[in-house]
């Protein structure tokens, strides 16, 4: 998920000046704003500057070559349901005007995506399995789509077995990733999105650099979540 986080509100009712005009919005449509209303709203989950929180970074490369601009703002919008990612939009109960997520969407866009430099946040020393820096793909490969039906859960547990055991151990016990903790807090979106694109400065690598037949293929991705998914907890 994407800005879930301690929520300001920003704006408001106009209020009159001394003139008798209106004062101008707190915020304006343009990415002007966007620095003071990522750290008032995004910040606490995604990280200052989008990197390293404890949700999904936002200022990743790998993350922006796969979802695209409606999705970001559709997320924004109306959150997540059943996750820790709420709506935004005023006509959702959020705090922000169609404006204000405008230009939080614009900033992303605009500061971020395509951003060749953002390789140097990844911290020295972190270098997952594989011949191309964490972050990157190799080339002439093309990541795995945004979203996909759900695979197979019982191939996924034999790939989880394989693979993410290595460091999260028998099911899942450190993370712990088949948590109930954890999986009533993450979407299966979330899950497929975090083994698409890793999290390079927690030394998770992406799906091209896990050491399973040589990266992940799309269909390994989606019967992993279809397992995981399978261990959430089930409400009535």
């Amino acid at each position: 998920m994407i800005c879930a986080a301690a929520i300001l509100l920003v704006g408001g009712m106009l209020l009159c000046g001394a003139c008798g005009t209106p004062d101008p919005p707190a915020e304006s449509a343009d990415t002007s704003g966007f620095n003071s209303l990522y750290a008032s709203n995004c910040s606490a989950c995604h990280g200052p500057g989008g990197r390293n929180g404890a949700s999904q970074s936002l200022n990743d490369p790998l993350y922006l070559s796969i979802v695209q601009e409606d999705e970001i703002r559709r997320t924004v919008e109306h959150g997540r349901p059943g996750t820790s990612m709420p709506a935004f939009a005023q006509n959702q109960g959020g705090p922000l005007s169609s404006a204000q997520i405008d230009a939080i969407v614009k900033g992303i866009e605009h500061s971020w995506r395509g951003n060749a430099n953002l390789h140097g946040a990844i911290p020295p020393g972190v270098t997952p399995p594989g011949t191309t820096p964490p972050g990157t793909t190799p080339p002439g490969t093309t990541p795995p789509p945004y979203s996909a039906p759900l695979g197979k859960a019982q191939n996924g547990k034999v790939i989880f077995e394989a693979v993410c055991v290595l460091c999260h151990g028998e099911k899942g016990a450190v993370g712990p990733v088949t948590g109930a903790s954890y999986l009533t807090l993450v979407s299966d979106q979330g899950l497929r999105t975090t083994i698409i694109v890793g999290r390079p400065s927690l030394g998770m690598p992406d799906w091209s650099h896990q050491p399973y037949r040589h990266g992940l293929t799309d269909q390994d991705i989606s019967d992993l979540v279809a397992w995981l998914s399978s261990q959430r907890p089930r409400t009535l």
